[in-house]
Formats: structure tokens, C-alpha cells, sequence
């Protein structure tokens, strides 16, 4: 990978993060699959008591809940989130039990304008890190933020489903304070390498270099040059994947 094709990978950091959710999307949240008695659905979370997805009421209380990739608990979620539901369900088809609960946000970072309305008022559209994003007034569910006080820089987090076209149908939108996720992904970490891009990042961002020195930093690979390491504290090892389960 070229330093150019790197910092085209990279470069949306600047503005916020530059991953979107593994989770939560994919098309029709209706149940995915049933084996034996156990079952996997997707869907939206409609009610608590425990967890009420796709007209199911799910208990919580023995489930493991996983947010954003991170062990997390039932007083994490939230109504309008997409989640992966793992359990079994009675002969009825209403009641269930959770042995594990999965969220990932569809797309999290800066909202970017313009943002236009539906003729009828009830919708409009924007889009967050390059993906169309559709809200509905009465359908979506909002946080720290409303339909009608959405504005462009809003940093949201958006849960939903991805419709035929590549349109994120949202079922929630959480607006989320004033900060900045460095994700990197990587099949390997140098000491300091998360550190030391995330700090020439931030350099490029104030504006201190330029794009093509940004460039020819990571073109020369030489250890130091890319100037002062970000601090340590905030950093964290959120996920491990194999290619092929342990001991196959």
C-alpha cells in the first residue's frame, strides 16, 4: 500500500471515525436463522422488559451484551438499536431467552451537509463519513438531539438498516460530545505505531504539515520521523480476530 492509498484509508480520522459498525445492518432485520431451538435474529429494539426485537420479548438477565465490540450490559442499550440477538424462543413466538445480545453502530462521526428535507416534512437526508443517511420524524429515534435541531457537524452515532439503493434507514440517531475516535485496524502493530500515526494525524489536521509531507513521511518509514507520539492514556486493544478459530 502506497502512502497515498494509506492516507486515503486514513484521512477521514481527521474528522472523526473512520470505521463503520460491522453490526446492527444488513438488510431486512427479520429473524436470520433458526437451528434446532435456538435462534439468531436481527432487529431493532422496540421496548425494555427485558428487550422487546422483532415483536419478541427477550429476557437479559443470564445474556452477555457486547457494545461497539466491548463487553457491556443490559443498561446500554437503548430503544432504536439494531442488535444481534442469539437465544431461543417458546412454541408461542413471543417470548425468548438472550444468551447473547450484539450492537454496532452502522456509521458514527460528523454530520455533513446539506441536510434535505422530503417534500411532506417527515424525513430529510444527509450523510455521516460519505453514507447517505435517511432520518424519519416519526420513526427514528433520537438522542441529545431532535428531527428538527439536526445540524452539519453534529457528531452522531446511527443505528439502522441499509435499504436496496445503499441508504441507511435509520432507527436511531445519538448525538455524542465533543471528541475524536482513532480506530486502526491492522494484521499488526509496531511498538508505538498506533501512537505515532494517530500523533501525525492530529499534526496534520492543525495544519502543521501538508498532505505531501504526510505523504513522504510514511513513504520513508523511518523511525522518529513522524514527530511526537500521542499520549498514551486513551489507548485500547478493543478486539482480536483469527482467520481460522483457535486450535483448528
Amino acid at each position: 500500500m502506497t502512502a497515498k492509498q494509506l492516507f486515503q484509508s486514513l484521512a477521514l480520522i481527521l474528522l472523526g471515525s473512520t470505521l463503520l459498525g460491522c453490526g446492527g445492518g444488513g438488510g431486512g432485520g427479520l429473524v436470520s436463522g433458526i437451528g434446532g431451538t435456538g435462534i439468531t435474529a436481527s432487529g431493532t429494539i422496540t421496548g425494555f422488559g427485558s428487550i422487546f426485537v422483532n415483536g419478541v420479548e427477550f429476557e437479559t438477565g443470564t445474556a452477555s451484551v457486547t457494545l461497539d465490540g466491548n463487553p457491556g450490559s443490559e443498561a446500554g442499550l437503548r430503544l432504536g438499536m439494531v442488535v444481534r440477538v442469539s437465544g431461543t424462543v417458546d412454541d408461542t413466538g413471543t417470548r425468548g431467552t438472550a444468551s447473547e445480545v450484539e450492537f454496532d453502530d452502522d456509521v458514527q462521526g460528523p454530520l455533513s451537509g446539506p441536510i434535505e428535507p422530503d417534500p411532506d416534512g417527515l424525513s430529510s437526508t444527509f450523510t455521516v463519513l460519505g453514507v447517505p443517511v435517511r432520518a424519519d420524524s416519526t420513526k427514528t429515534v433520537f438522542d441529545g438531539v431532535g428531527f428538527d435541531t439536526l445540524a452539519v457537524n453534529d457528531w452522531v452515532e446511527v443505528s439502522g438498516f441499509f435499504d436496496g439503493a445503499g441508504e441507511l434507514q435509520a432507527t436511531r440517531i445519538e448525538k455524542k460530545g465533543d471528541f475524536t475516535t482513532f480506530r486502526i485496524v491492522a494484521n499488526s502493530f509496531l511498538p508505538h505505531q498506533v501512537r505515532s500515526t494517530v500523533g501525525l494525524l492530529i499534526r496534520l489536521g492543525l495544519g502543521k504539515i501538508g498532505i505531501g509531507d504526510f505523504c513522504d513521511i510514511m513513504e520513508a518509514r523511518r523511525v522518529g520521523s513522524a514527530g511526537p507520539l500521542a499520549p498514551a492514556c486513551g489507548l485500547c486493544l478493543t478486539r482480536v480476530s483469527y482467520a481460522k478459530p483457535l486450535g483448528s
